[in-house]
């Protein structure tokens, strides 16, 4: 994969993220009530984070961001091409899940939108990718990075729901 590709991973990542920062909160004051009586068990952690501010919500956007750039900047330097196939491939199943979310609530989830535009990015990376890896391979990386990425989130979202009670208590 050519050097400004690699590069372009970031600004996808952002794109997809800005649609979630601006929009989730809305959405989720809108939806909770028929997310929470259809989907009672994936409700809770959903509701919970909706509550979160949108300027705090970006402080856990920005948190992984800055895993992203570290993560790309050893990539690039060290010439570790499997922590590209744990980006793009952990970031290709999370759009997939926008997409299997928003066809299964019949309407549009914050993320659907831009995950539609990044998905042919990630194809394209994917596919690049078989000509390093095998199909294993890539499944493996692809596996850890949503452990990483999974247990990540959970982490940020602690942090971001500790830093919004402290802030809405100090108000």
């Amino acid at each position: 994969m050519a050097f400004i590709q690699l590069c372009l991973f970031p600004l996808w990542f952002m794109f997809h993220e800005m649609e979630e920062i601006i929009f989730f909160r809305h959405w989720v004051n809108k939806n909770g009530v028929r997310i929470q009586s259809r989907y009672p068990r994936i409700s809770r952690p959903l509701l919970q984070f909706g509550k979160v501010a949108t300027a705090t919500f970006s402080i856990a956007v920005f948190e992984e961001l800055l895993l992203v750039g570290i993560a790309i900047y050893v990539a690039i330097f060290l010439q570790i091409h499997c922590i590209w196939v744990i980006l793009i491939g952990a970031f290709t199943i999370h759009l997939l899940f926008h997409l299997i979310g928003a066809i299964i609530l019949g309407r549009y989830t914050p993320g659907s939108f831009t995950a539609l535009l990044s998905l042919p990015y990630c194809i394209y990376a994917v596919i690049h990718f078989g000509n390093l890896f095998t199909p294993i391979q890539i499944l493996f990386w692809t596996f850890v990075g949503l452990l990483f990425s999974g247990i990540n989130l959970w982490i940020a979202q602690r942090i971001a729901l500790r830093i919004d009670h402290y802030f809405t208590t100090k108000a």
